[in-house]
């Protein structure tokens, strides 16, 4: 490999310098070969101060709290990445942040030791204000979710108060029978309710499998269900790697979120028909991907599979879009809440996670699952 030329480096040491990221490079020793101006705004330093000197061992306040992390992506290789960190840095002095930790391998010898490149985010006003805006959300959705509940168990209640007040009035032997019958079902009917809150309790059992084996029973599936009249499109990678999983408990997931886009697309298509008297088509496309150097829930993983359910439905209107994930909080009137709070449960037993994207006649979830599932 040549090496880079004069112009080519010069153009680095600018982007370097005036980038609004904080920037620092530090070598296998953790001393610090490079630092910007961003840095030394953040953390009120001077890079003639510090060039050289071993990052950990300047006269900082506090010990800076994501040593370990640094240390642990110097020893692994791994990228990750550290949310709102605060660090006070003098008696009078906290700053806040994010923090990206990436290992820079070079490309000509992978044996040789890594550098390590620290990114500096600050956390502006703004974004605190966000914060407080997402905990106010938060709120909000968790009296929807309780709202939600009440209403669910009303219901069998109801039942099992009315069976037992027939049963008071009366003395025929048959009838209290089925009056016992009826508050046995209510109760097995709120157990029920309860055992989905929850979500899969047993174990993963994770065995090597062709995601495909598990979109195609999905399909079939599906497709076996005569209320709805739906066209499945397949756009698989048929490249790709057996995955670490467990096959039962992910069936259930994609199963989840593939039976909500058929039923929102089914209820908003015969709307649609009985307004404009004609038949327009639903539509459901399974695609699966892979994905390089992808972060998950603050790690970065080399390969990750991506599966994405995309239905040309109405949408998720805005008033759910922050609450998709939450328990008995639904967008359908006759939707228990339940099916996306389970597959997003399923999926983070998996190290992974669901991305949604929606707009009218375009609904895409995302299914990311890294192959290091162990």
């Amino acid at each position: 490999m040549s090496s880079p030329n004069t112009s080519t480096l010069s153009t680095f040491k600018f982007i370097f310098d005036h980038s609004a990221i904080g920037l620092v490079l530090l070598n296998e020793h953790f001393e610090i070969l490079a630092i910007n101006q961003a840095t030394e705004n953040l953390l009120k330093i001077s890079r003639e101060q510090v060039l050289n000197k071993v990052f950990f061992d300047l006269k900082w306040y506090q010990l800076a709290p994501f040593a370990s992390t640094v240390d642990q992506t110097h020893t692994s290789r791994r990228s990750i990445i550290q949310r709102e960190i605060n660090w006070q840095i003098y008696s009078d002095l906290t700053v806040a942040f994010d923090l990206a930790v990436t290992a820079l391998e070079s490309q000509e010898n992978a044996s040789e030791p890594a550098n390590i490149l620290l990114e500096f985010f600050p956390l502006d006003r703004m974004m605190r204000i966000n914060k407080d805006e997402a905990l106010w959300d938060s709120q909000e959705a968790t009296q929807a979710m309780i709202r939600g509940f009440a209403h669910e168990v009303k219901n069998p209640l109801g039942g099992i108060k009315g069976a037992a007040q027939l049963m008071q009035r009366t003395n025929s032997v048959e009838d209290r029978n089925e009056y016992t019958a009826i508050i046995v079902d209510e109760v097995d009917r709120l157990t029920d309710l309860v055992d989905r809150m929850l979500g899969p309790r047993k174990p993963l059992a994770p065995e090597f499998i062709n995601i495909h084996e598990i979109l195609e029973r999905v399909k079939k599936l599906v497709e076996a269900d005569q209320r709805y009249s739906i066209k499945i499109r397949r756009d698989y990678d048929t490249s790709l790697p057996l995955i670490c999983v467990d096959r039962h408990q992910l069936l259930q997931s994609l199963l989840n979120i593939v039976q909500n886009a058929v039923q929102a697309c089914g209820e908003y298509r015969k709307q649609i028909n009985e307004e404009n008297s004609r038949v327009l088509a639903d539509t459901i496309t399974l695609r699966t991907r892979v994905l390089h150097q992808e972060t998950i829930h603050h790690r970065r993983y080399k390969l990750v599979l991506s599966v994405s359910i995309i239905d040309n439905g109405p949408g998720i209107s805005d008033s759910v879009k922050n609450t998709l994930f939450y328990p008995m909080v639904s967008g359908r009137a006759n939707g228990s809440g339940l099916g996306l709070a389970i597959a997003q449960w399923i999926v983070y037993q998996h190290k992974g996670s669901i991305e949604c994207e929606s707009e009218p006649g375009h609904t895409c979830f995302k299914v990311l699952i890294p192959w290091e599932v162990t």
